[in-house]
């Protein structure tokens, strides 16, 4: 991870990092939602795919959701 995050830097790419224990407690504190909130919404969006999403499906989409919000 250390690497990745270095050559990242070092090509002037933004990097946000947050650990999948503490994903839905920095959310909240972004997206101003409760956590309960915030996996309902992903829950909903996973059952409008083909397929519900699984948990590591939610968690990317927090993830980006988080990236979009902190990049405006």
């Amino acid at each position: 991870r250390t690497t990745l995050l270095n050559a990242l830097h070092f090509y002037g790419v933004r990097v946000f990092v947050f650990l999948e224990r503490n994903a839905y407690t920095e959310a909240v504190a972004l997206l101003h939602r409760s956590e309960r909130r915030l996996k309902r919404i992903l829950s909903e969006i996973g059952r409008s795919q083909s397929k519900p999403w699984s948990a590591n499906e939610k968690l990317a989409a927090l993830a980006a959701w988080m990236v979009f919000v902190r990049g405006r």
